[in-house]
C-alpha cells in the first residue's frame, strides 16, 4: 500500500536515483520523450519494488506509452487530451509528473517556463492533488539552476506555482 505520507521520501529517492550519473541522451534513436519515459518508468518500477515494498507496481504508476491509467477519466482542453507523462497513483492521492529537459549546449530558461505552463494547466483541471516537472538539465548542472531560485522574480513565480497549482520544480 502506498500513501500520500511517503510521496516526500518518494520524490526524494526518485531525484537521487534520476541524478545518480545515469543519463538520457539528448539526441540518440526514437525521440527525446520516448526515451525518458522508458527510462523514467524503470527507475520508478524499481524504486515502487525495492523501497517501498510494492508488489505490482504497475498498480501504482503510470507512464504514458508504457502501459495504461486505468479507470481514470482523461480531461479534455480547447478540443485535444490533456495527460501528464507520468502519474503515481497513492492511496489517498493522484500526482502528476511531467518529464522536460533543456537543449545541449543552450540555456534551458525557456524550456522550463514551458514545462512549468503545462504543468500549471494540470493543475488548473483538479484531478491532481500535486504536480512536479521533473526538468533534465543539459547545459551546465543542476546546482547552476539551482541557483536561480534565489532571484527575485524566479521566487515569486516559484511560489505562485506551489501555492496556486500546487506544481513544484525538480531538476535533475
Amino acid at each position: 500500500m502506498l500513501t500520500s505520507s511517503q510521496l516526500g521520501d518518494f520524490l526524494s529517492i526518485a531525484r537521487e536515483r534520476l541524478r545518480s550519473g545515469k543519463r538520457i541522451p539528448i539526441e540518440g534513436g526514437g525521440t527525446w520523450d520516448t526515451r525518458v519515459r522508458k527510462f523514467f518508468y524503470d527507475e520508478m518500477f524499481e524504486i515502487l519494488k525495492e523501497e517501498f515494498g510494492v508488489d505490482n507496481p504497475n498498480e501504482y504508476l503510470y507512464v504514458e506509452g508504457r502501459n495504461r491509467l486505468r479507470g481514470e477519466k482523461r480531461v479534455k482542453l480547447f478540443g485535444s487530451g490533456l495527460y501528464p507523462d507520468a502519474v503515481i497513483k497513492f492511496d489517498d492521492a493522484m500526482v502528476a509528473i511531467e518529464l522536460d529537459a533543456g537543449q545541449a549546449g543552450r540555456p534551458s530558461g525557456s524550456r522550463i517556463k514551458t514545462a512549468l505552463a503545462k504543468a500549471g494547466i494540470l493543475g488548473l483541471t483538479g484531478c491532481f492533488q500535486s504536480i512536479y516537472v521533473f526538468f533534465f538539465i543539459y547545459h551546465g548542472e543542476p546546482s547552476d539552476y539551482e541557483r536561480m531560485r534565489d532571484e527575485e522574480l524566479e521566487k515569486k513565480v516559484l511560489d505562485f506555482y506551489e501555492k496556486n497549482l500546487s506544481t513544484y520544480l525538480i531538476l535533475i
